[in-house]
């Protein structure tokens, strides 16, 4: 019971972080935030924009779910859904695979935090990123 309140706080702390900033510091979300926004609003854009390829391209997952929360809200409050979501996926998704493997051993599902935010996270490659859980 510790450990899962334990676990719950360290979860807060880092989906804090996420909200302390108006567009959270990576080095490509801005612009994938602006791509998406572009897509979303592309009747407001086509002059100065043409769809070329709507193939499978880099970032389709994040641009599927950009594309329709840019829809509801703005831009950057998507962009933090989006980062909230891959950060409780990655905390229980361990905890998944921890519990699968060991009951017992619990505690390990600990050793994930040090992991959330990665070099790919920071680079902003978010696809990638939501591809560990695939």
């Amino acid at each position: 019971m510790i450990l899962r309140v334990f676990k719950l706080i360290l979860t807060g702390i880092f989906i804090l972080t996420i909200w302390q900033f108006e567009v959270f510091p990576t080095q490509d979300g801005p612009s994938h935030i602006m791509n998406a926004y572009i897509l979303s609003h592309y009747d407001e854009f086509k002059n100065f924009f043409e769809l070329n390829n709507l193939l499978l391209v880099p970032n389709l997952i994040y641009y599927g779910f950009m594309f329709l929360m840019t829809k509801i809200f703005h831009p950057f409050l998507a962009d933090k859904i989006f980062l909230t979501i891959y950060i409780l996926l990655m905390v229980f998704s361990f905890e998944f695979l921890i519990s699968t493997i060991n009951k017992n051993n619990d505690f390990l599902s600990l050793f994930i935090f040090p992991f959330i935010f990665n070099y790919n996270f920071a680079k902003g490659f978010y696809n990638f990123i939501f591809s560990i859980f695939n």
